[in-house]
C-alpha cells in the first residue's frame, strides 16, 4: 500500500542550515513534502523585557488574560498608537516611543506590568521601596521575567525551549486534546526536527521506512511522545541495547531487528543494580591545549537518552505541558539555595519528564533504528564540548542497532559536500576535525594563490617602513626611561598566566595586555557575570545606588586600541584625563609612556579600586602619577584640566554618547577660551551601538564647521581592526576574537 508523503516541521535560525535541510529533503521528495520552517528564538532578544514577553506569549507560556493586560499597558504608555492598530508588535511600539523620548533627553521606561501590578499585593523590601516578590506572584508573566532576567548562559537554553514550544503549537494546530498521536490526518505536520539532523537515505527511502515502521509498531499502545532520533552516552547506549531493549521492547517485527521500547527510567537502571546518578569525568586530550577538557561517561546511569532533534507529541502532551509551565515556572527555571541566579532546564529534560509524570513512561516510545541522526561536527552553541561525543555516540548507536561497523553510519545518511570531506578525513586519520567550511579556505587544485597588484605591494612595503620607524622612535622613548620600564616575562602572550588575589572582599585576577612594544598588567573581577546578574535582577532606579556601572570591571578592546594610539605620541610631562577609565589599561599606558599626571575617572568606586590596585602594583609607575577620581559625567562639575583626553569604549547608549560629545565640546572650547594649546583627544568604540555617533550633535557639527572654515583638522571617525583576548561581563571565560573599532584621534 502506497503511503502518503510525510510533512516535516523544522526549527531553524541559520540560512545556511535551512538550505542544507531543503537540499536534503529535495532528494527525498517522493516520500516527504517540502519542509516547512519555523523560526528559532534569539537568546539576545530575551534580554529585553518586552521582546521576552512576546516570545513567551507565542510559546504559550503567558496566559491570554495576562497578555491582554500587558498589551493594553504598553499601548497606553506609547500614547500615539490606536487601540485597534495591530500592525506593530509591542517591542516595535516601545522602541519607537523610547527613541522619541531619548531625542528629547528624557529617559523613558515602558512598564508592561502596570495593570497586572495594580492587582498584585506588594511585598515590603527595605524601608522605602516596594517591590513585587516573584516567588509570591500570582501572575505567570511577572514570575517568568523575574526569573529569566537573571539567566546568563542559560538564556540560550530558554530560547531553545521557547522555539520547541512554538513548534509544538504549530504541530498540534487546533486539534482537540483527544486526538490520537500518529493518526492519518495529512492536514497537519508529522514530526518536529531541529536543523542539525541528517536523514537515512538508503534505497526506497530508509528514513521514511523507519518512520512508518515506528508509527505502526507503536499504534497498538497509548503513545504521547515518540522519538525518531535520540542519543545517549556510550555506557548508556550499550546498556539500552544489551539490557533494556531485550527486556522491555514490544511489537518487535518477526525476522527483523527493528523494535519499539519505552523510555528508560531510574527503576530500569536499578533492575541491573546501577546507581541512577552518573557523573562525567574529565579526560584530557594530550594532543590539544592543556586548558581544553572533554567530558566523558564511564558507567551507565543518569539521563538514559538525550536529544529532541526528531520527535512528535500528542495534542494532550502539548496542552498539559503548557498548562503546567504556566502554573509552575519552577518546572522551566530553577535555583538552588546557594545559587545567585536561575538556571533554565533544557527541553530534552522538560518534555520527557512531564510526559512520564502525566501519562507514564510506557507512553514514551523510542525506536531501535532511528530515522535521523545528528549532523557530524556541526557546531553546537549550547554544548560545544560534546561535539566529538555526539559523533562517537552516533557511530556506537548504529553499530549496536545494526550489528555493523558503527563508522559506516555516515555512508548511509545524507551529508553535505563539506561533511563528506570531514568523514573522509575521519576515516583516513581516525580523528575528528571542524568541517572544512569553518576552516581557512585553500585555493582550488591547479590554481595558485592570487597575486597582489604591484601598487598594493609597494604601499604595503612603505607602510611597513613607516611602522618600523614609529616602533624605533617608541623604543628610544621607553629605553630613555629605564626606571619606568621593566622586562615582563609574559610579553606578547594572549591572556598569559593569570594571578589570583583577594582585594577586600573580592576575588580578582590579573590580565597581561600586549600593547606592541610593551604590555601592562591590569586587575579584573574574577566573576564579572555574577555582578551583571545582580545588576539585571534589581530595579533600574536602584542599580546606580547598589551596584553602579558594572561594565568597567573587565578590560575592553577599545582600551587596547586607545593605548596603542597613545603609544605613537610623546607624552613627556603631559597631563592625561581618562573618562570611564575602567580597570586602567589606557591609564597605565599613559603613565608608562611618560605622562606627568594621569587623572583616571569613573562613576563606579569598585572599578576605581581595581584601577588603583593595578597602578600601585606596577613598578614602572611612580607614586603619585596616577590619581583615581570618582566623577559623574552627567554632573555640572567641569572636567579636570588636561592636555590629553581619552574615552575608550564608554559609548554604551545614545544618552551617554551625547554626554561624552558635550564634554569633548566643553574641553575643546575651554582650551581655546583660555588661550592654551588645543586639548588632544582619543576616543574609541568597539560596540557601535545605534545612536552613539555624537558627532551628529549640533555643538559638534558647529565645531567642525568652524574647523573647516579655518582649514583645521576636523573631528572624524576612522575604522581599525583589533584582535582582542578578554572575558566580557556576561561570560567569565576568555575569548579571542577580531573586532572593528571606530576611533577618533584629534589634536596631536
Amino acid at each position: 500500500m502506497m503511503k502518503r508523503k510525510l510533512r516535516p516541521l523544522v526549527i531553524t535560525m541559520s540560512p545556511e542550515r535551512k538550505q542544507r535541510i531543503t537540499d536534503m529533503f529535495s532528494g527525498l521528495d517522493e516520500y516527504f513534502e517540502p519542509p516547512v520552517f519555523t523560526a528559532g528564538v534569539s537568546s539576545r532578544e530575551l534580554r529585553n523585557r518586552i521582546k521576552f514577553l512576546e516570545h513567551a506569549y507565542r510559546a504559550g507560556l503567558v496566559p491570554e488574560a495576562e497578555w491582554s493586560e500587558i498589551r493594553r499597558a504598553v499601548k497606553d504608555q506609547c500614547c500615539e498608537v490606536p487601540d485597534d492598530d495591530d500592525s506593530l508588535s509591542l517591542s516595535e511600539m516601545s522602541e519607537k516611543r523610547v527613541a522619541r523620548a531619548a531625542s528629547d533627553n528624557v529617559h523613558l521606561i515602558i512598564d508592561p506590568f502596570r495593570y497586572l501590578e495594580e492587582t498584585q499585593a506588594p511585598v515590603e523590601k527595605g524601608e522605602d521601596k516596594k517591590r513585587y516578590d516573584c516567588r509570591s506572584s500570582k501572575f505567570t508573566a511577572i514570575e517568568l521575567w523575574a526569573k529569566a532576567k537573571t539567566l546568563n548562559r542559560g538564556r540560550s537554553v530558554l530560547a531553545c525551549v521557547m522555539a520547541h514550544l512554538m513548534a509544538m503549537k504549530t504541530l498540534v494546530g487546533d486539534q482537540d486534546e483527544s486526538a490520537c498521536l500518529g493518526s492519518a490526518d495529512s492536514s497537519r505536520f508529522d514530526f518536529i526536527l531541529e536543523d542539525n539532523v541528517r536523514a537515512f537515505d538508503g534505497s526506497g527511502s530508509e528514513c521514511a521506512k523507519r518512520i512508518w515502521q515506528a508509527v505502526e509498531a507503536s499504534s497498538s499502545r497509548e503513545c504521547h511522545l515518540r522519538y525518531y532520533g535520540w542519543l545517549g552516552s556510550a555506557p548508556n547506549l550499550t546498556w539500552v541495547f544489551k539490557k533494556h531493549i531485550p527486556r522491555k521492547a514490544f511489537n518487535r517485527a518477526e525476522g527483523s531487528d527493528f523494535s519499539i521500547f519505552p523510555l528508560p527510567t531510574n527503576e530500569d537502571f536499578e533492575l541491573d543494580g546501577i546507581v541512577s546518578r552518573s557523573k562525567p569525568t574529565r579526560q584530557r586530550d594530550k594532543t590539544k591545549d592543556s586548558n581544553e577538557s572533554v567530558p566523558s561517561f564511564e558507567t551507565p546511569g543518569g539521563t538514559a537518552v538525550w536529544g529532541t532533534f526528531a520527535y512528535t507529541v500528542s495534542p494532550k502532551t502539548y496542552h498539559t505541558l503548557v498548562r503546567r509551565l504556566q502554573r509552575d515556572v519552577g518546572a522551566l527555571m530553577w535555583k538552588g539555595k546557594k545559587m545567585r541566579c536561575f538556571v533554565a532546564k533544557p527541553i530534552d529534560k522538560i518534555l520527557p519528564r512531564h510526559t512520564r509524570q502525566e501519562f507514564g513512561a510506557q507512553t514514551i516510545h523510542l525506536t531501535s533504528k532511528v530515522a535521523f541522526v545528528r549532523a557530524p561536527m556541526l557546531g553546537s552553541l549550547l554544548h560545544p564540548q560534546w561535539e566529538v561525543g555526539f559523533c562517537t555516540s552516533t557511530e556506537l548507536q548504529h553499530g549496536l542497532s545494526s550489528n555493523e561497523d558503527g563508522k559506516d553510519v555516515w555512508d548511509n545518511v545524507w551529508l553535505s559536500d563539506s561533511e563528506h570531506e570531514l568523514i573522509a578525513h575521519r576515516k583516513e586519520s581516525g580523528e575528528w576535525r571542524k568541517p572544512p567550511s569553518k576552516m581557512c579556505p585553500s585555493p582550488p587544485p591547479g590554481k595558485s594563490s592570487p597575486q597582489l597588484p604591484t601598487t598594493f605591494l609597494l604601499l604595503s612595503v612603505l607602510s611597513l617602513i613607516l611602522h618600523e620607524a614609529r616602533s624605533f622612535r617608541l623604543s628610544k622613548c621607553i629605553l630613555s626611561r629605564p626606571h619606568r620600564v621593566r622586562q615582563n616575562t609574559l610579553y606578547g602572550t594572549q591572556g598569559g598566566r593569570r594571578e589570583r588575589r583577594r582585594l577586600g572582599n573580592m576575588n580578582v585576577r590579573s590580565r597581561d595586555v600586549p600593547l606592541g612594544d610593551f604590555n601592562v598588567t591590569v586587575w579584573e573581577l574574577e566573576k564579572p557575570s555574577e555582578l551583571m546578574q545582580e545588576w539585571w535582577a534589581i530595579d533600574e532606579d536602584e542599580r546606580s545606588a547598589r551596584v553602579g556601572d558594572p561594565f568597567g570591571v573587565v578590560s575592553w578592546p577599545g582600551s587596547v586600541v586607545a593605548s596603542k594610539l597613545l603609544s605613537e605620541e610623546d607624552l613627556t610631562n603631559a597631563t592625561v584625563l581618562t573618562l570611564g577609565a575602567g580597570v586602567g589599561v589606557e591609564t597605565q599606558a599613559a603613565a608608562i609612556l611618560g605622562a606627568r599626571h594621569v587623572v583616571a575617572t569613573d562613576i563606579n568606586p569598585l572599578t576605581l579600586k581595581l584601577l588603583k590596585f593595578g597602578a600601585d602594583c606596577e613598578e614602572r609607575i611612580e607614586d603619585g602619577v596616577v590619581e583615581a577620581m570618582r566623577f559623574d559625567l552627567f554632573s555640572n562639575d567641569p572636567l579636570p584640566k588636561s592636555d590629553v583626553i581619552i574615552a575608550a569604549d564608554v559609548l554604551y547608549n545614545s544618552r551617554l554618547a551625547k554626554r561624552i560629545g558635550k564634554r569633548i565640546h566643553e574641553a575643546i572650547v575651554r582650551s581655546f577660551d583660555e588661550g592654551d594649546a588645543p586639548v588632544k583627544l582619543i576616543v574609541t568604540d568597539s560596540q557601535s551601538f545605534h545612536g552613539t555617533d555624537f558627532l551628529q550633535e549640533p555643538e559638534l557639527k558647529d565645531l567642525n564647521s568652524m574647523f573647516k572654515e579655518e582649514s583645521w583638522e576636523e573631528l572624524r571617525w576612522e575604522d581599525t581592526k583589533c584582535r582582542f583576548c578578554g572575558s566580557g561581563v556576561m561570560i567569565d571565560a576568555d575569548q579571542v576574537y577580531d573586532v572593528d573599532v571606530r576611533t577618533m584621534k584629534w589634536g596631536f
